[in-house]
């Protein structure tokens, strides 16, 4: 993923959609408790109050997506998995 890949981070839990958000945007949140993962969001480095425009934005948003991808699930993507074919799909 890179920065301009313009992909919303999703998180759904049981099958409930509980917060989506763009990481480029992180303040623009969705879902039945978009504020659920704010301070893993703050870890990561994508501010959930961070206005866009402000110069507050993270150098990286995919970065910061993949650390809270990471952070949530325990799996760190390392330089040469990334480097490698990678593998994606839907878990449902």
């Amino acid at each position: 993923m890179g920065d301009d890949a313009g992909t919303d981070f999703v998180y759904v839990v049981d099958g409930e959609l509980v917060t989506y958000f763009n990481p480029k945007i992180p303040n623009w949140r969705h879902g039945s408790d978009p504020d659920r993962l704010n301070d893993l969001m703050r870890q990561a480095g994508l501010d959930p109050d961070d206005v866009p425009g402000t110069g507050a934005e993270a150098p990286s948003s995919a970065s910061g997506a993949l650390l809270l991808a990471a952070r949530l699930t325990g799996v760190v993507l390392t330089p040469e998995i990334i480097k490698g074919p990678l593998m994606s799909g839907v878990v449902g």
